[in-house]
């Protein structure tokens, strides 16, 4: 009784999980169970002290732990291996395809970069007073949009020879993505553009000028 008080005394000092609470009560339990033994007298008081011992430096550790500075580990920063170009020219000279763009976009839009993400992926965008049209061109079926935005409505435009898919929210179309079977497409606009203006800038699709 006089160890397993000390037991409990030593438990209500630190705090420790329920397993490790059963380990240490059966190994006291063992220890009590060898009466036969010449060293009876002094097992069960070694045994308290290693339970002491054991459970002190699991309370402890954590404290050790937290105590120590920091690591400081560099921010891991993810690159798409995007290329600027000066110039539209330049852009399709990269390409291993042909490139189509928009010859017309909505009035007050004006040319505001042109890039090449991957080695694959073209990007031009125009910046206006609202907001900003990005037009992407890739070889592949995939959505090359990189807008994961889940829109208020979905809709298909036939424009052409192209099925195009609508996403946008309030009768305003944000998101327009659609391919010909070898190159995919996507226009985003992140203020909006109504169906009608969306059908021209895709109507439009003309060659890059070298």
């Amino acid at each position: 009784m006089e160890t397993r008080q000390a037991y409990r005394q030593i438990l209500d000092a630190v705090s420790v999980t329920p397993e490790m609470e059963q380990r240490v009560l059966a190994g006291l339990r063992n220890a009590l169970d060898r009466k036969g033994s010449s060293t009876y007298r002094w097992q069960p008081r070694l045994a308290v002290a290693c339970a002491a011992l054991v459970i002190c430096a699991a309370a402890v550790f954590p404290l050790w732990l937290e105590s120590r500075p920091p690591v400081e580990t560099p921010p891991v920063q993810v690159t798409w291996g995007a290329q600027q170009f000066d110039s539209i020219a330049d852009l399709a000279d990269s390409l291993s395809y042909p490139l189509l763009l928009p010859a017309q976009v909505p009035e007050g839009y004006q040319l505001d970069g042109i890039r090449c993400l991957q080695g694959q992926l073209a990007e031009v965008s125009w910046q206006g007073d609202e907001g900003t049209l990005i037009y992407r061109m890739a070889p592949g079926n995939e959505d090359v949009s990189g807008d994961f935005t889940a829109y208020g409505w979905e809709d298909t435009l036939n424009v052409g020879a192209y099925t195009v898919t609508c996403k946008g929210e309030d009768g305003q179309v944000f998101l327009a993505v659609w391919n010909d079977g070898t190159y995919s497409f996507s226009l985003h606009a992140s203020a909006g553009l109504t169906a009608e203006q969306v059908m021209t800038v895709i109507e439009s699709l003309s060659p890059a000028e070298m």
